[in-house]
């Protein structure tokens, strides 16, 4: 399922800077190589991994879009501020 983006349009970075990162220091590329260079994991494995967490992070985000909003009294509870 597709979720549209919600976050800021980072106008803060230079350009290309977001897609440079992404290419070249993307943490989830490192560590797949690795651990395949390293024979600790095969791609099939990753690749299953990957199906596995995408599911498990789908599950949430329906749940959470489905969940009814909280009520007003309940914006103000277990949090750490004083009024």
């Amino acid at each position: 399922m597709f979720y549209p983006r919600r976050s800021d349009r980072q106008t803060y970075r230079g350009t290309n800077e977001a897609e440079n990162l992404r290419r070249h220091r993307d943490c989830l590329k490192i560590f797949r190589d690795r651990v395949t260079r390293d024979n600790l994991l095969d791609e099939s494995q990753l690749d299953e991994l990957e199906v596995e967490a995408r599911q498990l992070i789908d599950e949430a985000v329906d749940e959470a879009v489905s969940a009814p909003m909280p009520s007003e009294s309940d914006l103000s509870t277990d949090v750490y501020v004083s009024y």
